[in-house]
């Protein structure tokens, strides 16, 4: 979850973004927070010639980052719900569009990129704080309240009050 000190940025002020690949390319992530203005039925009129009477699930669509919004990333469970992975898969996306996708799953347009040394630099200067946290518990609350949960999670309380000063020895 983003601290007060990125407060001023226009994307990850109060952003809790989900690190789906760490890996020797580099870090990859989504914000699952940050709703955006384009519904599951507007997505699948651009990217499908589907009618739109087969579109029954019409969740909101998530701002995963700043990089390649115009891309769609799956954030799925699989068949038994307690394995996350990551899908591109316009298939997957057309079956969730119809009701008939995985159980616990976001769609995202966009996703967040770090290098490793960005990364690491990030979290040493205090940007960011970490926390191990169930996705399908995130997914059912309220886009709204999942900083919130997050931070409850950590122990932070009221995230305004996290002081990412570096205390003098």
């Amino acid at each position: 979850m983003a601290t007060p000190m990125l407060q001023d940025h226009p994307f990850y002020s109060n952003a809790v973004m989900y690190v789906y690949d760490y890996s020797e390319d580099g870090v990859q992530g989504v914000a699952i927070n940050k709703r955006m203005q384009c519904s599951m039925q507007e997505l699948i009129n651009r990217l499908s010639t589907l009618d739109k009477s087969s579109v029954i699930n019409d969740d909101p669509i998530l701002n995963g980052g700043l990089s390649a919004i115009d891309r769609g990333i799956i954030l799925h469970s699989d068949d038994l719900g307690r394995e996350f992975d990551v899908s591109f898969s316009k298939e997957m996306l057309l079956d969730i569009a119809k009701g008939r996708g995985p159980a616990f799953h976001q769609v995202f347009l966009g996703y967040t990129s770090w290098t490793h040394e960005s990364f690491a630099k990030e979290l040493k200067a205090g940007y960011w704080l970490m926390s191990r946290q169930d996705l399908r518990e995130l997914f059912a609350a309220r886009i709204s309240d999942r900083y919130h949960m997050v931070a409850t999670h950590i122990g932070v309380g009221n995230p305004a009050y996290v002081s990412c000063e570096q205390a003098e020895a």
